[in-house]
């Protein structure tokens, strides 16, 4: 039988609070095709405006512990909301994979709230794109912390088909 080694869950010297060093986002960038790659240069410059311009009009998001976000404007009012939501907080991309139109991105964010309390996540996002832009964006991390950390955004329901 073979031992299993345990490794530190933290390096030497780390004590858990230093911020994600987000220096090699720009690298991971650089290996999406586009417009995810525009899609990431945009939010991880708080550009919402530049989100929504990537996204095909149609296109279906979904945060875990929401249902489906369809169409530019139901999208607009939720990243407005979570802009408002956040304080100071470090976004890393850790990986990134593809395969013909899809994107896998492997991320995790420290960081603080608005109000101060402390927040970390982590995540892959698939993310699916044609000529007309992203189609489809599944944000993958935990739902007990969207629900239960976070203040919740006031989601209306949406006609299916509806778009805008």
């Amino acid at each position: 039988m073979t031992a299993i080694e345990t490794l530190p869950v933290l390096p030497a010297g780390h004590t858990g609070q230093e911020p994600y060093d987000t220096a090699g986002n720009a690298e991971l960038i650089a290996l999406m095709p586009a417009p995810v790659d525009a899609f990431y240069l945009a939010f991880l410059s708080g550009d919402i405006a530049g989100v929504l311009a990537v996204l095909d009009p149609r296109a279906v998001v979904h945060f875990p512990s929401y249902r489906p976000f369809v169409g530019r404007a139901e999208l607009a009012a939720y990243f407005t909301f979570q802009s408002e939501v956040f304080g100071a907080l470090d976004f890393q991309l850790v990986d990134v994979l593809r395969a013909d139109a899809a994107t896998a991105v492997i991320w995790r964010e420290k960081g603080v709230l608005a109000d101060g309390t402390p927040w970390s996540s982590h995540g892959v996002d698939t993310l699916i794109s044609t000529p007309s832009g992203i189609t489809h964006v599944e944000v993958g991390g935990p739902a007990w912390a969207l629900r239960d950390v976070l203040p919740r955004f006031n989601q209306t329901p949406s006609p299916i088909g509806a778009h805008s």
